[in-house]
């Protein structure tokens, strides 16, 4: 379902929900440490990925709905459709450009060591993303809200920590 606002009015909205839900579900995942907020409101699995700061370089954790892929995960910088990719994002495709990068993952309390691959292949990052949509349905509307070609990369486990 497309919101009857403004890019600038969905931006501002999505923005706030999304700073929301991600603080609660920090604050959750540090309190009870790591025992609660293991899923989304509607089932989806969350992970917690750590990347390093592009500009920083200090660790960044951001919690996110993502796929299985084989041996990998899949996930993508859709902001809820905002019209710009969010920080994490940007992380990521800084530490795709760098394989030295310290990358962590964390599903179901397990930590391992990730490499992070940018989908830049558009069959690839295609397919990846409807592997998103079956997970949370959303991610269709989120693609259909933006104009932006929503980035998507691959989570590989390198070891486990």
């Amino acid at each position: 379902m497309r919101l009857p606002l403004s890019t600038s009015g969905y931006d501002a909205l999505m923005g706030g929900i999304l700073r929301t839900l991600t603080g609660g579900h920090k604050w959750l995942h540090r309190v009870s440490r790591g025992r609660a907020g293991k899923s989304f409101p509607g089932g989806a699995l969350v992970i917690w990925v750590t990347l390093p700061g592009r500009k920083s370089g200090v660790p960044r954790l951001t919690p996110l709905l993502g796929a299985p892929d084989g041996d990998a995960w899949v996930v993508a910088g859709s902001a809820g459709g905002m019209s710009s990719a969010p920080e994490w994002a940007l992380n990521a495709i800084a530490a795709a450009e760098n394989p030295a990068s310290e990358c962590l993952l964390e599903v179901k309390g397990v930590t391992r060591k990730i490499r992070v691959i940018n989908l830049v292949d558009e069959a690839e990052r295609s397919a990846a993303y409807e592997k998103l949509i079956l997970d949370w349905r959303f991610f269709r509307s989120y693609a259909q809200r933006t104009s932006r070609t929503i980035p998507v990369f691959r989570l590989v486990y390198v070891e486990e920590i």
